[in-house]
């Protein structure tokens, strides 16, 4: 997917409200396994722990929000001691609306996060 491709896709979930897609890999996963089928919603109000879709590196990439401060900052829940690089906001497509991340999800990130430092 190149960034035209990426740009006609949000301008269809701006137009369609509500977009599926099946998740391709294993970063979210034992909360979001591979071919679960994810609703991505566009939204400007975000916080932390959200599930968002964005646009990297020619893909689309499912992860969870971890600071929103001066940019968007990600995680993927396989590997949540590291963070992804920021996304600027034109690259944000939406928010995932069928997955949430649970309190254990949660304490068992930052159980994570907190060890691995």
């Amino acid at each position: 997917m190149d960034k035209i491709q990426f740009l006609a896709l949000k301008n269809r979930l701006k137009k369609d409200k509500v977009l599926t897609f099946n998740i391709a890999s294993d970063s979210m996963s034992p909360l979001i396994k591979i071919n679960d089928l994810i609703t991505v919603k566009q939204t400007e109000h975000l916080k932390l722990f959200d599930i968002i879709v964005f646009y990297e590196f020619d893909h689309l990439t499912c992860h969870f929000v971890v600071n929103l401060k001066n940019s968007i900052q990600t995680s993927s829940f396989k590997n949540p001691e590291s963070n992804d690089y920021p996304i600027k906001k034109e690259f944000y497509l939406g928010k995932v609306t069928n997955f949430k991340m649970g309190t254990f999800n949660k304490l068992y990130f930052l159980i994570k996060r907190f060890f691995s430092h």
